[in-house]
């Protein structure tokens, strides 16, 4: 398993605090984190999630295990136990990484830029044989 720090940091910055050599980022950035989760509960909406059936079955198996473990709950630990996955696999597996999101924008602002390989093959494949 492979594990990025960040680099040297020069003297004088956080060195003081004990900060040098810590992982920085990853998936529970508080930063990340924030910025995500408004698009993830978005997702819980029905309608988005009809999209895809799977999960819409997931989304009614919560709640319906939601429902039962209030108020029909006679093996608690069990219920809620199923509860808390079925809730926890429908919201981070529409949540689409907090990472996926900027690598999206960026691939969606360079779609018209084929760059000049692209214009050359166009033009052989416009020519006569």
């Amino acid at each position: 398993m492979a594990v990025t720090t960040t680099p040297e940091a020069p003297a004088g910055k956080d060195v003081a605090r004990g900060q040098q050599g810590r992982i920085s980022g990853g998936l529970l950035d508080p930063k990340m984190l924030w910025k995500s989760t408004p698009s993830a509960l978005a997702k819980l909406d029905p309608r988005v999630q009809i999209k895809n059936p799977v999960m819409f079955v997931v989304e009614v198996g919560a709640l319906v295990t939601t429902f039962t473990a209030i108020f029909n709950d006679k093996q608690p630990a069990f219920n809620w136990t199923v509860v808390v996955f079925l809730w926890l696999t429908v919201v981070f597996a529409n949540r689409r990484g907090p990472r996926q999101g900027p690598g999206r924008d960026a691939a969606a602002g360079q779609a018209g830029d084929r760059g000049p390989a692209a214009g050359r093959l166009e033009a052989r494949a416009a020519e006569p044989a």
